[in-house]
């Protein structure tokens, strides 16, 4: 028996197919909005949230860091140099900074100069710190750039910088050209054109070395952290840098050892009273090589990197005090 569907397909009533399919989309639709409720986009299938531009935000930022010698245009300051300095012996370039992990120590290295070089070429520093995009000048031979004040002499500025004129002399073959905003190359000197701010932090440098022979990257530093033993905030009272174990740790500045033992979190620990009210502690050592007592120099090895006291593995704790009252270790290890 032949079935006829379209015959059978013309008795249904259409108006009812409309109202069910209806139904059927309202429900699907209800779902679909229940479950983006549910389950929003993540950050992935959203997108990236672009924060909205704000030019004064962006401003008092960019401020900021004019406000630590910071500068994006070198370039007319580095063109003065060139066309006034007075001698043909020294390269002067703009150098920018395109790394996270630069700093002024990464820069002498890369050129071959001292800090002091670097800090000398570029008066208006007011900090240690460097950041990407941030420009400076270098000049390729160890010395320091001075600019001619008003009324100063040759003289005056040989002075000055402890140097005899003829040392001088011999490095600036145009000093006859010397005049106010002229710059006069001081080979292996000791930068004196400084901002106050940089000259705070170059005289600490004077008194304070490092507490390792080589540089050692820092770990943890000064202030509210993430307790590495139960994840929560916590204030931490020194800079953690890294090192292996039986690494040699040095005193950072002349002193006397005020204590040499067990200190609680510290474990074996060394601290040492230096002038100028300073107290340092060097902590979590594995073996300790001074007595309470003893007078120690800048860079005579007091200990050796361990993990004693509440550590999760070798490396130093560096506190200071300054005073009595806890300071920030930072400046102090530039």
């Amino acid at each position: 028996m032949k079935i006829d569907i379209k015959s059978r397909f013309a008795k249904i009533d259409k108006a009812f197919v409309l109202y069910n399919i209806a139904l059927v989309s309202i429900f699907i639709l209800c779902v679909f909005g229940i479950t983006r409720i549910l389950h929003p986009k993540s950050a992935q299938d959203a997108g990236p949230q672009r924060p909205a531009y704000d030019p004064a935000a962006e401003k008092i930022f960019e401020e900021s860091l004019v406000a630590k010698g910071y500068t994006k245009n070198i370039e007319p300051y580095a063109n003065m140099v060139k066309a006034n300095i007075l001698t043909d012996k020294i390269l002067v370039v703009s150098y920018k900074i395109t790394q996270k992990n630069e700093n002024l120590w990464t820069i002498k290295k890369k050129f071959n100069i001292d800090l002091d070089t670097i800090i000398g070429a570029n008066p208006y520093l007011k900090t240690y710190e460097v950041r990407p995009d941030q420009e400076l000048v270098i000049i390729n031979r160890k010395g320091v750039l001075h600019r001619i004040k008003t009324g100063e002499t040759l003289e005056q500025v040989c002075e000055l910088y402890g140097k005899k004129t003829e040392d001088v002399l011999s490095e600036n073959e145009r000093y006859k050209q010397m005049s106010v905003d002229s710059f006069l190359f001081i080979p292996n000197a000791e930068p004196v054109d400084l901002t106050p701010e940089m000259k705070d932090q170059y005289a600490l440098k004077k008194i304070f070395g490092f507490p390792f022979e080589k540089w050692h990257k820092r770990s943890s530093g000064f202030g509210l952290r993430e307790d590495p033993f139960t994840g929560e905030k916590s204030f931490h009272s020194g800079f953690d840098l890294r090192a292996n174990y039986g690494d040699k740790i040095c005193c950072v500045a002349d002193g006397v050892v005020i204590f040499s033992g067990e200190d609680g979190a510290f474990g074996n620990a060394v601290k040492i009273k230096h002038s100028g009210g300073y107290v340092t502690l060097y902590g979590h050592c594995e073996k300790l090589l001074v007595k309470e007592g003893v007078k120690v120099k800048k860079g005579k090895v007091i200990a050796l990197v361990g993990s004693t006291g509440r550590s999760t593995g070798p490396h130093l704790h560096f506190t200071v005090w300054k005073n009595g009252v806890l300071v920030n270790p930072k400046p102090y290890l530039q």
